[in-house]
């Protein structure tokens, strides 16, 4: 159960409500790099380390007494912040491991929201809570070159709540994502009004 004052919505992940995007297959906006065995997306003002939840590698290990898999969206979308934009070596598993420990894990929930100001704070990253109210809003943040980290509510993304990354604008407006839950989502561009 949530503690005062932390936030929670359930994020057991799903498909999403609306399925009608197909990837981007212009390399110059987005892609997917394998590079020394890692995930790379490229695009945006930082290329980011990609990670999966549902990857064989972690989505079966413990996020306290839930699995990455279905519950692990907040914990992998900080750890590609996290190993993207510091010199932390990190994974969706020992986010996790260390979401548990710093009380953002929610039983059957997925994370609080706190996760997101939490893992900034305890990796040296600096994060602030931002409500850009309109989609110009919303791409002004992302050209300044910040990373924002979302929690998306039913629609595109999930059934559900979905912890995802905006990572970035194209020249054409649409805003790029990672997605913890979805490579093809992650490889697609997106209408800023959507988000």
């Amino acid at each position: 159960d949530p503690s005062p004052g932390q936030e929670v919505d359930d994020q057991l992940a799903s498909e999403p409500v609306l399925v009608d995007r197909d990837p981007v297959t212009d390399p110059a906006v987005t892609q997917l790099l394998v590079e020394e065995g890692r995930q790379i997306l490229t695009g945006g003002f930082y290329d980011i380390l990609y990670f999966c939840q549902g990857d064989d590698a972690w989505a079966g290990l413990p996020y306290g007494s839930d699995h990455i898999g279905g519950y692990g969206c907040g914990p992998t979308a900080m750890a590609m912040a996290v190993a993207s934009m510091t010199e932390t070596e990190t994974d969706p598993a020992a986010m996790a491991q260390w979401a548990v420990k710093r009380g953002c894990w929610a039983r059957g929930s997925g994370s609080y929201h706190s996760i997101v100001l939490r893992a900034a704070q305890d990796f040296g990253l600096v994060g602030e809570a931002v409500s850009p109210g309109t989609p110009e809003e919303l791409c002004e943040q992302l050209l300044s070159g910040k990373l924002l980290v979302a929690l998306m509510g039913p629609g595109h993304f999930t059934k559900r709540g979905h912890f995802i990354l905006l990572r970035g604008v194209t020249l054409r407006g649409e805003v790029l994502v990672a997605d913890p839950n979805s490579r093809d989502r992650s490889l697609t561009v997106w209408d800023p009004q959507l988000i």
